[in-house]
């Protein structure tokens, strides 16, 4: 009894042991944390701010819709043969399938005698598509699908860096090597053949930069014009599910480790991209240096990320060809100008709850060697509606030294650009302001931040119920605003909607030859609207105004 008892024991310590040595397994090897500081270096040298861990609120955008699950080829034909055009303008010639492709396509346009022009399209169709995600506790972790290999090395609360290698394909770097190093010595090197048809190719990647999932590019050589697409789609994701506004960048890392050891404009920076590159050891031992692409990815996102998400395309898949025959060019119909109308939510900020609203901090950016930082200071409240009507103005900012020393800065720019991610901040719920430390020493910055908001709130009406001088008219699309009338003076947006779709606020159809001087205001929407949301000031004419200190501490890590 007591040796089984040893046995057991024995077992347990076993188990522990095993669970000991996964746990420090997790995290990032020695050859993936290479991969991060060439990371971090490249955004020093870009002064991209990837690594920066900013605080900011969530800013969403819509989701992004795979169509891949739904998508049936035999419909597509159809819907493509019934709605095909080609439409002339100044001597351009413009295509319209009457549907949106997600997959890599071309057209071939074959001039006729008769002025028609023979039209052949080709879709390539993918295989089958996988949907995968990373987050925080995955940093490490590598996942393999269809000959595509993604790692997550880092994530801050806003930016996530990626190691992504491509399988399906090996390409050459001989010439990242010295001349003596150098395997192909072949004098007919390889050139770039634009394929026959439409596909993935060899690549993952179409661009260095990333905006948003599903990016067309097309580009037109003689008769022949050719979409293509990424094949990995990325998308950051926050706690709730929602998709964050955000953008990026893709490094060929072999090909950047090269050329900036032979071309750098920063000396300050040369002997770090020399000792990442004394640092690299190929693993991959194919005679001509053909290897297979290493991509070092940064996403940054304004707002806090939960996870990643991915939708990877497999490289197999099969062309598919639809002749449509001799098409007749026509003249591109004039459509009547619409404006889109986004919904914004509302996010009132009562005079109790400022302070606790706004989120501010500081960041410092490089500016010369052997200068000392600049410092970004940034506040901001969460994005809505009243962003626009909102004020944030810093005052009287002062830094403090380690012997209490103050330094009150007079030179300030506003830097608000710096946080611009995919053009989301437009909305305005950030302001920031830019400064030098005049070669001192700070522990802390302080000052205050002048703020002010309007707040609003939000009525709904069903079409056939609108209040006082509001009105739709016959044709259930045009919505009469009655000018001077009292009940509407409070009021700062109108929007429609249908039955369908309690989301999205209908765009709206530019009226001609209305003049809005001496007319009652007239909305005309695109569809018929089932009911209205009329936005109102709150507490009418009352703006809440409040000067709000701050005082942030500068850790010695950050200012030496």
């Amino acid at each position: 009894m007591k040796k089984m008892n040893n046995l057991r024991c024995f077992n347990i310590i076993l188990i522990f042991s095993a669970l000991l040595i996964t746990a420090c397994k997790q995290g990032l090897d020695e050859r993936q944390q290479l991969f991060l500081d060439y990371a971090k270096l490249e955004d020093r040298y870009h002064n991209t701010g990837f690594y920066k861990n900013l605080d900011l609120y969530n800013l969403n955008t819509e989701p992004v819709i795979y169509k891949d699950s739904a998508f049936n080829i035999e419909n597509f034909k159809a819907t493509v043969v019934k709605n095909f055009k080609i439409y002339t303008e100044d001597d351009h010639i413009e295509t319209d399938i009457g549907y949106e492709l997600q997959f890599p396509y071309q057209y071939v346009l074959t001039p006729q005698k008769d002025g028609s022009i023979h039209t052949k399209l080709s879709v390539f169709v993918p295989e089958t598509y996988y949907k995968f995600s990373l987050s925080a506790k995955d940093i490490g972790k590598s996942i393999l699908k269809d000959s595509v290999e993604v790692s997550l090395l880092n994530m801050t609360n806003d930016s996530a860096t990626l190691l992504v290698e491509n399988k399906a394909v090996r390409q050459s770097y001989d010439y990242t090597y010295d001349v003596f190093e150098r395997k192909d010595t072949s004098s007919k090197k390889e050139e770039y053949v634009l394929p026959k048809e439409p596909g993935y190719g060899d690549y993952l990647f179409h661009r260095e930069s990333i905006e948003r999932p599903n990016y067309t590019s097309v580009e037109t050589k003689d008769s022949l014009t050719r979409a293509s697409f990424a094949r990995l789609e990325m998308s950051l994701i926050d706690e709730n599910g929602k998709t964050l506004a955000s953008e990026g960048r893709i490094n060929d890392f072999r090909h950047y480790l090269w050329y900036r050891n032979h071309d750098m404009p920063y000396p300050e920076l040369l002997s770090e991209y020399m000792d990442i590159k004394a640092k690299y050891k190929e693993l991959d031992k194919d005679p001509l240096h053909k290897f297979h692409p290493l991509y070092i990815v940064n996403l940054q996102a304004n707002g806090k990320i939960n996870k990643v998400e991915f939708f990877l395309r497999s490289q197999k898949g099969k062309v598919v060809e639809i002749d449509l025959g001799n098409v007749k060019p026509e003249a591109k119909p004039t459509k009547a100008i619409t404006d889109e109308t986004e919904f914004l939510p509302l996010a009132n900020i009562e005079r109790e709850s400022i302070q606790k609203a706004l989120k501010t901090n500081y960041l410092t950016v490089p500016v010369k060697l052997n200068e000392s930082e600049d410092f970004i200071l940034y506040t901001s409240v969460p994005y809505g509606y009243n962003n626009k009507n909102t004020n944030m103005t810093f005052e009287h900012v002062k830094l403090i030294g380690d012997k209490k020393d103050t330094v009150a800065i007079d030179d300030i720019f506003t830097e608000n650009d710096y946080f611009d991610i995919g053009n989301s901040n437009s909305s305005g719920n950030l302001r920031a302001v830019r400064f030098s430390p005049k070669a001192m020493k700070p522990t802390k910055i302080i000052g205050d931040i002048d703020f002010g908001i309007t707040n609003y709130y939000d009525k709904e009406y069903p079409i056939n119920r609108l209040p006082k001088g509001l009105s739709i008219a016959p044709d259930g699309v045009t919505l009469t605003i009655l000018k001077n009338e009292p009940s509407l003076e409070d009021v700062s947006a109108i929007y429609a909607f249908t039955k369908e779709d309690k989301k999205h606020a209908l765009s709206t159809v530019r009226i001609e030859n209305y003049d809005y001087a001496s007319e009652n205001s007239l909305l005309q929407y695109v569809k018929k609207p089932a009911y209205i949301i009329v936005r109102y000031k709150k507490d009418k004419d009352k703006r809440v105004e409040e000067k709000v200190p701050f005082e942030l501490n500068i850790p010695k890590s950050k200012k030496e």
